[in-house]
């Protein structure tokens, strides 16, 4: 990858009562981040490079919802597309949130997902 495009990615992270904290400072345009993070009675933060394209699955297990917070970026191709955030409760039940991030209409190619869940404690996505 030295022009800086392209490439797929499969991370799992877990952790036991201790809190989970992954950040993806950057990220070639066009790549596919497939992102498992868990952990039991602590706080779980997920922070994503503004290349991420893909779906969401965020779980506390618990009563309180998962906290999304987006950043004002401009598309980092440089094409001026627009980054679309869809969020909705899950299907799943309580203290589950699942969405889907876009860079411009009609994706026609892989796009990636994250999934972070703990229990008992929060859930904190930054895009």
């Amino acid at each position: 990858m030295h022009d800086g495009i392209g490439g797929a990615y499969k991370i799992n992270t877990k952790t036991t009562y201790a809190s989970l904290r992954v950040a993806f400072a950057t990220a070639p345009l066009n790549s596919v981040l497939q992102f498992e993070g868990s952990t039991s009675d602590a706080q779980a933060s997920l922070d994503l490079h503004s290349t991420f394209e893909g779906d969401i699955y965020l779980s506390t297990g618990g009563p309180s919802s998962p906290r999304v917070q987006e950043r004002a970026v401009l598309d980092p191709a440089g094409r001026g597309r627009i980054r679309t955030v869809q969020l909705m409760p899950s299907q799943t039940g309580q203290g589950s949130l699942e969405g889907k991030v876009r860079w411009g209409t009609n994706v026609q190619r892989p796009v990636g997902s994250v999934e972070v869940s703990t229990s008992n404690s929060l859930v904190h996505l930054t895009l």
